[in-house]
């Protein structure tokens, strides 16, 4: 890749957001500029899950205070030596350009609309012929976005990701029968397990899809001030009500 120049393979000419490398769809040239990064950072990355997901809607609307840790979460000198990787809505990839604008690059992984699920081709594909498909195909299918991606982006030896963004919540030790022991148990190679097995909250939304995602590969995963509308509790609070009504 020549100096300055970016890959933006999969986004459309009129929405690319030049400072962008997608990582979506597997390419090898991309997952190399991650690497690059990634050594020079000892492993730690940034991540942000649609960070300015529904902007105007009335419930859990955007916040100053959740803004103003966005834009710290960015751009603070501190974490400018630690490479950044946004999952976001494919349509919305665009309006990434003025909150990215600060940083000589970024890295992509295209989403399906209000959902972290990457958009790679394949999935693509399921979501114009589903009545088509049985469950379990669709189920695999899905599984197998997961397991590129985040299989991946361990590859690349991300160690630890700091993690922010919406929609991020913590329920109780089950969704959709995902039985928060369970995890645990499968994710033991994860230092952060402690921390969760401690909190003994679940977490969910797409920020907490990241979450479970990353840690099922064995990667630590700390929560930032950066989410919304909750953020992570301290050891003091957690015993607080945070079941999601």
């Amino acid at each position: 890749m020549a100096e300055g120049e970016l890959s933006s393979k999969g986004i459309e000419q009129e929405d690319r957001v030049t400072h962008l490398i997608d990582l979506t769809d597997g390419d090898k040239e991309s997952y190399g500029a991650l690497k690059a990064e990634v050594e020079k950072s000892n492993g730690i990355v940034r991540v942000l899950v649609h960070p300015r997901f529904n902007p105007l809607g009335n419930v859990n609307p955007l916040t100053d205070e959740y803004m103003q840790q966005l834009d710290g979460f960015v751009n603070f000198p501190d974490t400018a030596a630690s490479p950044l990787i946004v999952f976001e809505e494919e349509w919305a990839v665009s309006e990434l350009d003025d909150l990215l604008d600060q940083l000589p690059q970024a890295f992509l992984v295209r989403t399906i609309p209000a959902d972290p699920l990457p958009a790679t081709k394949a999935v693509k594909e399921i979501l114009s012929k589903l009545e088509e498909l049985s469950d379990i195909e669709v189920f695999n299918i899905e599984k197998k976005a997961k397991e590129d991606v985040y299989g991946a982006l361990k590859e690349v030896a991300i160690k630890k990701i700091v993690i922010g963004g919406r929609y991020f919540f913590l329920g109780e030790g089950k969704d959709n029968n995902y039985d928060f022991r369970s995890f645990v148990a499968d994710t033991q190679s994860s230092p952060s397990n402690s921390t969760w097995r401690e909190l003994q909250y679940y977490p969910k939304g797409c920020v907490g899809g990241v979450v479970r995602a990353s840690m099922e590969e064995g990667i630590e995963v700390v929560v930032s001030q950066a989410t919304s509308p909750q953020k992570l509790p301290t050891f003091s609070d957690r015993h607080a009500d945070l079941a999601i009504s």
